[in-house]
């Protein structure tokens, strides 16, 4: 596995246990005594499906890792997660068209929300890139988000991508 998709997963699989751990906790010290709502159970079941992606993809099962996170987000399409796991699979078994289409969806969610980071950005532009997109298209994708994220580390990485060309 190649040690930046070993270090993406990883990262991703840690923050997937976190939230996990912050569901599992909210239920623990809820107060009241009524029973989860089927909406609650559905966000947990997706999570489940969620961690599983994880451990395939960390096995190097990328195919049960694509099922596993489909099943995510069939479950909460509003979940990033999901959207997150699934499109790392897919870089796994080089399918960069669906990569994309998962990262993009993952980047949309979380620009809604105000949690972009330089990396999901990054690992966008790294799929385009190997999905065939030339290098200045790439960059033109990079500067839209000079606002959103670090300017200064959008800044390097065009740097990187040009030197790349």
């Amino acid at each position: 596995m190649p040690k930046k998709l070993f270090l993406i997963c990883g990262l991703s699989f840690i923050s997937i246990l976190a939230v996990v751990t912050v569901s599992f906790i909210q239920i623990s010290t809820s107060h009241e005594n009524t029973q989860p709502n089927s909406d609650h159970l559905l966000n947990l079941k997706s999570e489940e499906f969620i961690a599983n992606c994880f451990s395939y993809q960390l096995k190097g099962q990328y195919e049960e890792a694509i099922k596993a996170a489909s099943e995510a987000t069939k479950l909460n399409p509003n979940e990033p997660q999901g959207y997150n796991c699934i499109c790392t699979a897919y870089a796994g078994v080089k399918n960069y068209s669906e990569a994309i289409k998962a990262s993009t969806k993952y980047i949309e969610i979380m620009d809604d929300r105000h949690e972009l980071s330089i990396n999901a950005v990054v690992r966008h532009v790294d799929f385009l890139v190997k999905g065939g997109m030339a290098i200045e298209k790439a960059i033109e994708f990079l500067q839209q988000y000079r606002g959103k994220v670090s300017p200064t580390k959008i800044d390097r990485y065009i740097e990187f991508y040009r030197k790349a060309q």
